[in-house]
């Protein structure tokens, strides 16, 4: 009895390696070519796609600036509006850029740290550097 389920806590161990090993195979050599991939042959049409966007944009708020000089009896003055245009893209980028920025937080030392507190313990240290 013992040595069946000695086998079988074996054969376990060894089909948990395979998926273990499978699912790292997949995070760190599959998952990463795949999205390079995708980057080659789709991310370049996303980044022109986007760069178009972002200049129908600026075309769309020119017309409308334009517009509103000519409304209030203004001379519409091209040379003021893009200036007016780059200060505006300039504090949106700003905002997007502080968006991107990451957070303080923890660093990672300190997050095994405390995911380590609950396990030491003065009975056992279960806590070992690499957790």
């Amino acid at each position: 009895m013992l040595e069946v389920l000695t086998n079988e806590l074996e054969e376990m161990r060894a089909k948990l390696i395979e998926v273990i090993m499978e699912i790292q195979d997949i995070e760190l050599q599959q998952n990463p070519r795949i999205e390079m991939e995708w980057q080659t042959k789709v991310g370049c049409w996303v980044l022109k796609a986007q760069e178009a966007d972002l200049a129908a944009r600026r075309a769309k708020r020119k017309l409308a600036l334009l517009q509103a000089a000519i409304n209030v009896g203004k001379e519409a003055d091209e040379s003021l509006v893009e200036l007016a245009l780059d200060k505006e893209f300039e504090a949106w980028s700003m905002q997007v850029a502080a968006l991107k920025t990451p957070m303080s937080g923890p660093s990672s030392a300190e997050r095994r740290a405390r995911r380590c507190l609950p396990k030491m313990q003065p009975s056992s240290n279960a806590c070992t550097a690499s957790s």
